[in-house]
């Protein structure tokens, strides 16, 4: 049988045939305007020709009515020629009032064929007077239309419409209009965090993206009659540099959405982690000392965005002028505070008339910003302008540093304070190491933002806490001097994107910034100490046992004092809590605030840690309150005596319910195994329930078990108690299973366990039967923690040696690991496991099997040699 192959269409041919010459001349260099242009032509000339095309379908008579009853219109993106390849085309379909049924059909049957020749089309069909009226009640729509231009048919339609729109124009409240497209903006940028300073930001929509050059036509067009960045110029709306920023930043992230475009076949505006990489191979960009090509590629990205975001804010701020009564108002109320400021209702500025060498003073410009923090009024859009001039060349007196450390001090504003003060380049002048990490990527997976804006929420972080009654809050408003705290907290990261270690530039950049503002010994001490040591508190807090008192007396002895504690502490909650939203969990807080009540008691004397029983003991009770009604008296109190008290401290008491549960089931003989799902964490919690002289390597063969059944491990806790009773939990991801997995799903994993336990399996067994699937190719993303590290601390603890392994992640790595340190003679007492993305972070409480002792120090290069076989093994 002959198959019938399907006429060639010619227009279907030109868009296909064109796209593919458009892309040839974007991967030849074009510019991203000229590839917009072309794509926009080709879109003209293949909805044009199918227009026509549809009226000659018509009856004669039928055909001039078209032409008089109908006009294409490209609106939005398509209208201002901003195409992309794959972005939406959007038409407007104007009608004659009463159009017959025959134009109807017309339309329909035009916007089927314009899909059918793969135009991903959003059309809408409307008179005139009906797009106008729904342009007032819809913005969107609005902000399109002003971008309006006619493709085919009837000029009359268009014109009636401009007429309409205009009209409109001159009717409107300007200052409405900009705050509604404004607010509009703001509700975009709720998707994309408000900052510019994202990891992987939308190159259209995030903030400093192409929308913020369409913000900037949109308003312009009303308010100045052009929506043109070069006749603005001419004009002295923008300044040359202005207009420049404007078509740079306009043309590079063109290229960039044209290249996502063309790479994904489709609409693609989000510059991933693994589109980093390739495109800034793409743009040439290469390794340069501590920084990757991708850093450095990123670092142009974040200038340009935040360069445009700025300008594009000041041009909406200058763009509202103020008139009539609100004017005539602000006059009236307006008043001089000092030599050179003027303050009205909402508004704080440089007096006009102040003569140039004024500017020259840094501690006129601090006090500009003080005085609008103090009044809770903005800057003047003007005097912004003057300040960001003046900046580069203004004097930093000895005075003036001195009233910067003053304005550091007060807690209240000073987050929007600072945001300002770098925004114009001064934050810089009086911490030059600042300007080093303006718009500085951290090229990994945990850090959300850019080192200056990661720094100044950490800044804001701690800020916050300035009302909050838990025990973060009280530490802060405790701290006498919050200055340094504050400075600590712009300088944490400071370091980064050099090739030394950063806590150990930071340090010296420390010392360096503590001689330029004068700071006493003590201070200088303590922002020195707080800046490289700022990773001290989350490390120990997280891989370290905290009920081995010699743990807390060791982190005593190196913080030392009870300020530097409660900074410490401040700084180390708001550090990860700035890293990205969700990173500080209700796990990660209460270990760092167990650490912190430990270190108090044992630095102030008032509750020794050696006398903490019966603070454990009130927890228990709290704890035998809250369960008792699911669990009989007498059994729960005696269960609550037998965990642990750093079980107790760090376990919330709907987690101590789950495991109490799986206690309740087991059977002494045998092994209990249940599971939940945490739809918080999108993991599985394990629990596995057994006698601890069951089999040896317990915790091993689980781990076994769980990489057999290909599942992640994301973190796991060791609880031994007294009795014998061992409750192991593991925290794990599913990979077979987007959200929760099926509770079939959950029981075969949880017999897996109990065979491998029980002895009627091994795990070798069942990897040889599962094999583990090979590991995901790596090529795309350069390496983001380090070598892997196997090292042993033998000091810390009194009762155990601590195995720490750092090294990237892979299906059973933690079984290997532990069963490593099996099979060399070790048990493990307990374990801090952490998988974050793709790196694991696990140490090891481990003894001597034999002897129930530490490792002997002669052992210790062996098993570390062992370990790093294991962990760099593919």
């Amino acid at each position: 049988m002959t198959s019938v192959q399907a006429p060639a269409n010619p227009l279907r041919d030109l868009l296909q045939k064109g796209r593919a010459s458009i892309r040839a001349v974007h991967e030849g260099g074009a510019q991203g305007g000229q590839v917009s242009s072309a794509l926009t032509d080709l879109y003209d000339r293949v909805i044009s020709a199918s227009f026509l095309a549809a009226v000659e379908r018509l009856p004669g008579d039928e055909r001039a009515r078209a032409l008089r009853e109908l006009s294409l219109v490209a609106i939005g993106g398509y209208g201002r020629g901003d195409t992309a390849p794959f972005s939406d085309v959007d038409l407007l379909i104007l009608t004659a009032r009463r159009p017959s049924k025959a134009i109807l059909d017309l339309v329909g049957g035009l916007v089927r064929d314009l899909w059918d020749l793969g135009l991903k089309l959003s059309q809408s069909v409307r008179t005139p007077a009906d797009s106008v009226d729904f342009a007032r009640r819809d913005l969107p729509h609005f902000t399109a239309l002003a971008e309006a231009r006619q493709i085919a048919g009837a000029p009359a339609l268009f014109h009636e419409l401009q007429r309409k729109l205009q009209r409109h124009y001159h009717g409107m409240a300007l200052g409405r209009f900009i705050d509604a497209v404004l607010e509009e903006r703001k509700k975009e940028h709720q998707d994309y965090f408000a900052t510019t300073s994202l990891l992987e930001p939308n190159v259209k929509k995030s903030p400093g993206g192409l929308r913020d050059i369409h913000l900037l036509r949109w308003i312009a067009q009303p308010r100045y009659g052009t929506r043109d960045p070069e006749l603005l110029r001419v004009s002295g709306v923008l300044t040359a540099e202005d207009a420049r920023t404007v078509g740079e930043v306009g043309e590079f992230l063109s290229r960039i959405r044209h290249e996502l475009h063309f790479k994904a076949g489709g609409a693609s505006d989000v510059l991933t982690r693994d589109e980093q990489v390739r495109i800034s191979k793409w743009l040439g960009f290469e390794n340069q000392g501590a920084l990757l090509g991708v850093e450095r590629f990123m670092m142009r990205y974040h200038r340009h965005t935040t360069a445009l975001h700025d300008l594009v804010s000041r041009f909406a701020h200058g763009a509202r002028r103020r008139t009539g009564l609100t004017a005539v108002f602000n006059r009236v109320v307006r008043r001089r505070v000092g030599d050179h400021y003027l303050l009205d209702r909402d508004v704080i500025a440089l007096d006009p008339a102040a003569p140039p060498e004024v500017l020259k003073r840094a501690d006129v410009l601090l006090d500009l910003f003080d005085l609008a923090r103090r009044n809770k009024v903005h800057v003047a859009h003007e005097s912004l302008e003057r300040a960001r001039t003046a900046v580069p060349a203004c004097e930093i007196t000895p005075a003036a540093r001195e009233k910067f450390l003053r304005i550091m001090a007060e807690p209240v504003g000073l987050g929007i304070l600072v945001r300002e003060l770098h925004r114009i380049g001064l934050l810089g002048r009086f911490i030059p190491a600042f300007e080093h990490a303006r718009c500085l990527l951290q090229w990994n997976q945990y850090h959300k933002y850019t080192v200056d804006e990661h720094s100044i929420r950490a800044l804001e972080a701690a800020l916050f806490r300035y009302v909050d009654e838990g025990p973060v809050g009280q530490a802060y408003r405790e701290t006498k001097r919050k200055d340094v705290l504050h400075l600590a907290l712009l300088l944490h990261d400071i370091g980064k994107g050099y090739e030394e270690d950063h806590s150990e530039v930071g340090k010296r950049i420390a010392e360096e910034l503590a001689t330029l503002l004068g700071l006493g010994e003590l201070e200088r001490g303590q922002l020195v100490f707080l800046v490289h040591k700022h990773l001290a508190m989350a490390h120990v807090s997280q891989r370290r046992d905290l009920s081995d008192e010699a743990t807390i007396l060791q982190f005593v002895r190196e913080v030392k004092t009870v300020e530097a504690l409660r900074m410490m502490y401040v700084l180390t909650v708001a550090d990860t809590e700035a890293v990205a939203p969700g990173s500080l969990t209700a796990w990660k807080e209460s270990l760092l605030t167990e650490l912190y009540s430990r270190s108090m008691e044992e630095l102030t004397g008032t509750a020794p840690v050696a006398d903490e029983a019966g603070k454990v003991e009130k927890i228990r009770e709290a704890l035998r309150e809250k369960l008792a009604k699911d669990f009989e008296r007498e059994w729960l109190r005696a269960q609550l005596a037998a965990m642990p008290a750093t079980y107790l401290r760090t376990t919330a008491p709907a987690d101590v319910a789950a495991h109490l549960l799986a206690i309740k089931g087991f059977d002494p003989k045998g092994v209990s195994v249940a599971a939940r799902w945490l739809p918080d964490m999108e993991l599985t919690e394990y629990v596995v329930v057994v006698r601890d002289d069951l089999t040896p390597g317990i915790f091993s063969k689980i781990a076994g078990a769980l990489a057999a059944e290909r599942l992640g491990i994301h973190g796991a806790q060791i609880v031994t108690r007294a009795d014998g009773l061992v409750l192991d939990s593991f925290l794990a991801e599913d990979p077979d299973f987007k959200a929760e997995p099926p509770a079939g799903r959950r029981a075969e994993v949880g017999k897996t366990i109990e065979d491998v336990l029980l002895g009627r399996k091994s795990v070798e067994a069942l990897f040889a039967a599962r094999p583990v699937p090979p590991r995901p190719a790596r090529e795309n993303h350069p390496s983001t923690g380090g070598p892997p590290q196997a090292a042993i601390d033998n000091g810390t603890s009194d009762r155990c040696t601590i195995v720490e392994i750092f090294a990237d992640d892979r299906q059973g790595l933690l079984y290997e690991i532990t069963h490593a340190l099996f099979e060399m003679g070790l048990s493990i007492a307990s374990a801090k496991i952490s998988t974050r993305l793709d790196q694991v972070v696990d140490a090891f409480y481990v003894t001597e099997r034999a002897t129930g002792g530490k490792v002997p120090d002669e052992r210790v290069g062996a098993i570390v040699e062992r370990l790093r076989a294991v962990i760099t093994s593919a």
